[in-house]
């Protein structure tokens, strides 16, 4: 944004608006949603109802999640693959994320 790499329309705006919002009620590699913005979430999904409602998305598995990332030949790993390299993540950088960074990371993904 700002040196030509990404074209902004009216709609996306509102969408990083939303999101930059969520992103001020907790910290960490957490996946927030808005609860009152989604009528249904996929059986699949393993969500925590503490606001503000999170989904653990290392442990949920999510077959459209999978078909999209595999279709566009992306990585995804299986949940404990996903979790030991969450886990190994925040022992090399969890100092410099922060404490308040890695206990959310930890509880909202159960790790």
């Amino acid at each position: 944004m700002g040196e030509g790499l990404m074209t902004i329309i009216p709609v996306m705006g509102t969408a990083l608006i939303a999101s930059h919002k969520l992103s001020q009620q907790r910290k960490g590699a957490v996946l927030l949603i808005r609860e009152d913005c989604f009528q249904a979430m996929p059986i699949e999904a393993l969500v925590s109802l503490k606001a503000p409602t999170a989904i653990d998305w290392i442990h949920s598995d999510l077959p459209l999640s999978r078909e999209i990332s595999t279709k566009a030949g992306l990585f995804y790993p299986e949940s404990s693959t996903a979790s030991d390299m969450l886990r190994r993540y925040i022992d090399a950088h969890g100092t410099s994320a922060g404490a308040q960074w890695v206990s959310s990371t930890v509880e909202a993904n159960a790790l």
